[in-house]
This record gives structure tokens, C-alpha cells and sequence, in this order.
């Protein structure tokens, strides 16, 4: 079955290691929202992300749209 996706959901993992540097990483892109967050309740428990289990964000992408509209 093909789903008519709008929208996604992209997980990443953000967290301040010093004052120069954060520690970045892309978890997933997901079709639902409940997907995404059944997979960070599960990252939770895991080592390295359990030390900041509030740095996920959850960034909604809307698909065919243009989400740079302007120059630098």
C-alpha cells in the first residue's frame, strides 16, 4: 500500500559537550509521529543518549515544499 505522505519526521540527538563543540547526531526520518517518538523512548534507555534523554528534537518537514526562500 503507498501511503500519500505530507509530511516527516526527522529525530536528531543535540547535547553541549564545551563551550565549542556539541556532539550532533541524526537518529531517523519517520512517516508518524508516533513512530518517531516510540523510537526515542526506546533511545532513552540507551548507553549515551540515557546521560541527555532531553536533547532529541523532533523537526516535522513538510514534503514538496520549498524551505529555503532567500539567499545566505
Amino acid at each position: 500500500m503507498v501511503q500519500n505522505l505530507k509530511s516527516i519526521f526527522n529525530i536528531s540527538h543535540v547535547y553541549t559537550v564545551n563551550s565549542s563543540l556539541d556532539d550532533e547526531r541524526t537518529i531517523g526520518v519517520f512517516s508518524d509521529l508516533t513512530k518517531a517518538e516510540q523510537v526515542i523512548d526506546q533511545l532513552k534507555k540507551q548507553p549515551g543518549f540515557k546521560e541527555h534523554p532531553d536533547d532529541f528534537i523532533i523537526d516535522m518537514v513538510e514534503l514538496n515544499e520549498h524551505l529555503w526562500t532567500s539567499g545566505f
